[in-house]
């Protein structure tokens, strides 16, 4: 959801952003899972008549699960699995910086576009897997 919160009319407009990240389709990759998560994030807008700068800043996050598809037993076999997770989610920190532009359309309606360009920082899980097979004893 979104907001927007005008300080004293003197051109500063805070709005804040949250909600939901639901990730789909696993990102394209075999025997990956990703769960929802949640996104924040800030927009600092500093206008000057029709114009202005705006800053914004956000995190969002979901976690992340591996599947494998080899079999937990079988008579004929030993398997051993080892797991070394060390980070199971997906997160990403935005900073961006762009221009702001503010059009009435009417007393009562107004038309605020902006857009930020910037950098993200994305941490990808990081997770190992072994699998040991053998012959039962």
């Amino acid at each position: 959801s979104a907001h927007t919160i005008r300080a004293q009319n003197n051109g500063l407009i805070l709005s804040p952003e949250a909600g939901l990240s639901l990730p789909r389709n696993a990102y394209n990759l075999p025997n990956l899972s990703a769960s929802t998560g949640y996104q924040a994030g800030l927009h600092i807008d500093r206008k000057w008549k029709n114009f202005g700068l705006g800053l914004y800043g956000g995190y969002n996050a979901a976690g992340m699960g591996y599947d494998y598809r080899l079999p937990a037993s079988n008579s004929g076999l030993s398997i051993e699995r080892f797991q070394d997770i060390r980070q199971g989610r997906l997160s990403q920190l935005s900073v961006g910086l762009g221009p702001f532009l503010s059009f009435r359309l009417s007393e009562k309606i107004g038309l605020d576009l902006s857009s930020k360009f910037g950098i993200s920082k994305i941490n990808f899980p990081d997770f190992e897997e072994r699998v040991r097979l053998g012959t039962s004893p």
